[in-house]
């Protein structure tokens, strides 16, 4: 028969904290009753308690003892007074070192609250059930969580998410997967329903794109936003509004950044039009085709300078026409910065294909040589965080995250 397993959490911390070691119990073999003398390790000071929302953190000041056997022994206390430690034994009193306070006697453990504070939850470390080909669903939302900007935007729509009546299914969904996943427990069937929210546009039971997911994710987020906003993002910034009459922060804002690009002349270099702004929330970059390791760097400039193909310009320099190309900067960089690789592509017969190449990619990325920086601007520079990963082909295959 399998064995159930009870889990607790801790929803409301309190001032004084009380802990029972349990060091009184039956034996299973004799069955007669025991003292368990094993020595219990505990900390005098800065002992943390998290619960889904707060951090508390707690001082000992004081400390009960037993000592003896199951069938007979005698009590004492450990106590701290004016930042000194004092034994109580019946009406004897005694000063105390620090390094005495730790004994395998310990009994009941009494902590009293320094600090208390909201925080940001780290994501739990733990997996998320696949449904039936929602690997790539389930890499997408480890990848966000585990990012410190998309915990943030988490923590504030919590608090609103509950005192709104819009219809806001995907948010609700968001915040119900996410905040399972923080309690480090994983997602039981009961998370199905979100999955199935999230992925609402995408043909169930078949293996989809990871990143069009989080793109399709981003623009339902915001849409979701604006709908709790009460309208317009923009025109509520405009008036003025902050907090809960705005609702909280922009997912899509976290890694939306400003491309700056103009079409020059492929022979002189000179622009042939106005530039243009566009923004974006990923680089999408180009994979060669090759049987050597390519730099990402090198996908990236791919990118940033793009052959116009079959465009010709007719150039009054030289009384001829040439091939133009789209050159692109980063106007305005983003927060978090997301690379897709673009290895799935056609190829010469049309056929849908997939490129293999290893792109070997830095922990730390600077976008200098990609954007016009002034001497005095300072040099945007990203560090890795997560890595969702795809294997096999374009027919099927299986995501896996890294982070």
């Amino acid at each position: 028969m399998p064995r159930c397993t009870r889990t607790c959490e801790v929803v409301k911390a309190p001032e004084i904290l009380t802990l029972h070691l349990k060091r009184f119990k039956i034996s299973n073999f004799v069955r007669r009753k025991l003292k368990v003398e094993t020595p219990v390790d505990f900390p005098l000071n800065g002992l943390e308690l998290f619960t889904s929302k707060t951090l508390s953190r707690y001082n000992l000041f004081a400390v009960i003892n037993h000592s003896g056997s199951m069938f007979g022994g005698c009590y004492n206390a450990f106590i701290k007074h004016e930042n000194k430690w004092y034994r109580f034994l019946d009406g004897h009193m005694s000063p105390l070192t620090e390094g005495s306070i730790v004994t395998s006697a310990a009994y009941v453990l009494f902590y009293q609250r320094v600090e208390h504070q909201e925080v940001i939850r780290k994501p739990g470390v733990c997996g998320i059930q696949n449904f039936g080909n929602t690997c790539y669903i389930n890499a997408a939302m480890q990848c966000l969580f585990s990012l410190p900007a998309v915990q943030e935007y988490f923590m504030t729509w919590q608090k609103n998410i509950d005192h709104s009546t819009e219809d806001v299914h995907t948010l609700k969904a968001f915040i119900h997967l996410l905040n399972g996943m923080g309690t480090g427990q994983g997602a039981p069937s009961s998370y199905k329903k979100d999955i199935m929210c999230l992925s609402s546009g995408f043909e169930r039971k078949a293996q989809q794109d990871s990143h069009e997911f989080i793109i399709s994710l981003l623009d339902k987020m915001s849409k979701c936003e604006q709908r709790i906003s009460g309208g317009n993002k923009q025109q509520a910034l405009c008036n003025g509004q902050q907090g809960p009459e705005f609702g909280g922060p922009s997912l899509i804002d976290v890694f939306q950044g400003m491309f700056l690009s103009h079409t020059e002349c492929g022979k002189f270099l000179k622009p042939l039009n106005e530039p243009r702004h566009d923004p974006f929330t990923s680089l999408t970059v180009p994979v060669p085709n090759t049987q050597e390791s390519v730099p990402l760097e090198v996908c990236i400039q791919m990118l940033m300078e793009t052959p116009v193909e079959g465009a010709y310009k007719y150039y009054s320099a030289c009384y001829t026409s040439h091939h133009s190309r789209k050159v692109t900067k980063i106007q305005t960089p983003p927060k978090v910065l997301m690379i897709h690789l673009k290895r799935f592509c056609l190829n010469g017969s049309y056929k849908e294909e997939k490129v293999d190449t290893i792109i070997t990619f830095p922990k730390v990325l600077k976008l200098s040589p990609y954007m016009d920086l002034s001497p005095s601007e300072e040099v945007p520079t990203y560090e890795l965080m997560a890595v969702i990963n795809h294997y096999g082909t374009i027919a099927g295959g299986h995501t896996l995250h890294t982070f």
